[in-house]
């Protein structure tokens, strides 16, 4: 029997949000350094000796968080997104992409962008990656773990 192990990787990104329907601090626009962690578990390959390369891992999350990256997430319903998109020129100057690095800067979710619905975004984005490689079918994503600061995460499990 093949034995089965858990691996871990994890990324940064800068990204701002603000919160509705709270009435502290992250009601305001604010940033984050978070750290992304993503457990995936598998059985080892007998011939690579691994789970899976660290570096598809790397890129399954660079997919998912790079575009979060300096970016501002906001609620569709937060009235400053609305704001935003009634003002075309400054709206279509924060969508469209950079010519740097091709990525929009804000982000229009369809949820308050609180920790919890984020890392149930990434879990499901990971979860969707994963089911439609079909060299994945072996593996699952077990944890997403999600710290906006050293002192707080946000912990889902698959």
């Amino acid at each position: 029997m093949t034995e089965e192990v858990i691996i871990r990787r994890q990324m940064y990104t800068e990204t701002a949000h603000r919160l509705l329907h709270y009435e502290g601090r992250c009601a305001h626009i604010h940033g984050h350094s978070w750290l992304w962690q993503v457990e995936v578990k598998g059985k080892v390959d007998k011939e690579t000796g691994m789970v899976m390369d660290f570096s598809e891992l790397k890129a399954d999350m660079m997919n998912i968080l790079d575009p979060l990256d300096h970016s501002l997430v906001l609620w569709y319903k937060d009235p400053l997104a609305r704001l935003l998109m009634q003002n075309k020129k400054f709206f279509s100057a924060l969508v469209t992409t950079d010519s740097l690095e091709r990525q929009p800067r804000l982000h229009l979710v369809p949820w308050n962008p609180t920790s919890e619905n984020l890392a149930k975004y990434v879990k499901e984005r990971l979860l969707y990656t994963f089911k439609r490689l079909d060299n994945r079918n072996e593996l699952a994503v077990v944890k997403v773990v999600v710290s906006e600061t050293r002192n707080t995460a946000v912990v889902v499990e698959c």
